[in-house]
């Protein structure tokens, strides 16, 4: 039931043309690491005319064509060693479409991330309010951030952190969510959904429920993953 409504959520939007910024979740939860990402739903030109006063006058829109600019950030490191916990590492940055490829949001939720990076469904989805104006910016200034290609620190600049640098360009709010992660504060994608849900703006659009209410040092340190 939850999976045909999820698809007819999603065929409604697709017939009106809105400016919509999504969030998605993969949740930390039993030994599993999370995931944050934003994607931006994506456009095309359309020219009509219409006469006017014995003149024909052209204008242009913008609609949407089901597709979404996608972007993340991960490291090439595979795995951290307590000492060098707390250190920069080689970052590793999705921006799609690219070479040909491009995704809905449905595909995401199917086929999983691109390259393979998680292979399962994601396990929440968040619609934050936008405009078009509003998603051309951001797209530019995640493009800059992707070509600028900045270190990725388990601490101070992770997955999360590269959402929420891209949703406080957006509409210039600061957000923090942060929890108690190894020795410090830092954002989290659990507790960063969480937040995000109670955003004025914000709409769940797939609902993690438990998922999302764990802490990282439970979930990630304490559990092993499930086979």
């Amino acid at each position: 039931m939850i999976k045909y409504l999820f698809i007819s959520l999603f065929c409604l939007q697709a017939i009106v043309a809105r400016a919509d910024v999504y969030v998605i979740l993969y949740a930390t939860v039993d030994g599993y690491t999370g995931h944050s990402a934003i994607a931006i739903e994506a456009y095309d030109i359309a020219i009509s005319d219409s006469m006017h006063e014995g003149e024909k006058v052209f204008y242009e829109d913008t609609i949407s064509n089901g597709k979404v600019h996608y972007f993340d950030l991960w490291t090439t490191q595979k795995s951290f060693r307590f000492p060098y916990l707390n250190k920069d590492y080689d970052a590793l940055y999705h921006a799609y479409p690219a070479l040909g490829k491009s995704f809905s949001i449905q595909e995401l939720f199917y086929k999983g991330l691109p390259d393979g990076m998680i292979a399962r469904r994601f396990d929440g989805l968040i619609k934050i309010k936008s405009s078009k104006w509003q998603d051309f910016q951001l797209i530019s200034k995640l493009q800059e951030k992707v070509a600028e290609n900045k270190a990725y620190n388990l601490f101070s600049y992770n997955c999360s952190d590269f959402v929420i640098d891209a949703l406080e360009i957006m509409d210039q709010r600061k957000i923090r969510a942060r929890e108690f992660f190894i020795y410090r504060l830092s954002n989290t994608p659990n507790k960063l959904f969480r937040k995000l849900s109670k955003m004025e703006g914000s709409k769940v659009i797939l609902d993690p429920k438990k998922k999302a209410k764990g802490n990282f040092i439970v979930h990630r340190i304490l559990k092993k993953p499930q086979n």
